[in-house]
């Protein structure tokens, strides 16, 4: 089984397309799909998706971090994918994560990139970030480097449940 974990604030309709996203797909594992609505002034709704995600609100706003911690103590998958609220998953990245686990029993988690759809000037913020992220840290180590978690980022990622 596998958790996919989602931290929100204030973007409910993004966060909503990001569900969207991953419901379409056809994830080979059993998932759960878990929002941290992280003390949002803003009003979500999940109606549509009829039980198929479970939404837990934080009584304060304790920032994203805390809330892929507590979206982790309240899963059940033996793999925990981070997903942003402004996240469109295309292509089964899930399954691809697993068979990248299947086939390297060492592989403790992995990163993958994004590619920004928003408006221009977040585009561009993104793509920037992008950039920076892929020149740095991790890229520089080479493939078989063992990594520190620092160089972990979140937009979308995945790692085994006995490594958080």
């Amino acid at each position: 089984m596998i958790s996919i974990i989602i931290p929100t604030y204030n973007r409910p309709e993004s966060c909503c397309n990001t569900v969207r996203s991953i419901l379409k797909l056809k994830i080979k594992s059993d998932h759960e799909i878990i929002i941290i609505d992280d003390s949002s002034s803003e009003k979500y709704s999940f109606s549509e998706f009829g039980g198929r995600v479970n939404y837990f609100r934080n009584d304060t706003n304790s920032g994203p971090s805390k809330s892929r911690n507590r979206g982790v103590l309240l899963s059940k998958g033996d793999i925990i994918f981070f997903v942003d609220d402004d996240i469109i998953i295309t292509g089964n990245v899930f399954d691809k994560h697993l068979d990248l686990y299947k086939q390297d029993g060492k592989i403790v988690s992995i990163v993958s990139n994004t590619i920004s759809i928003a408006d221009d000037d977040r585009k561009n913020l993104n793509n920037k970030l992008n950039g920076y992220i892929n020149s740095r840290g991790v890229n520089k180590l080479g493939k078989d480097a063992n990594i520190p978690g620092h160089y972990l980022t979140a937009a979308f990622c995945s790692i085994k449940r006995d490594r958080c």
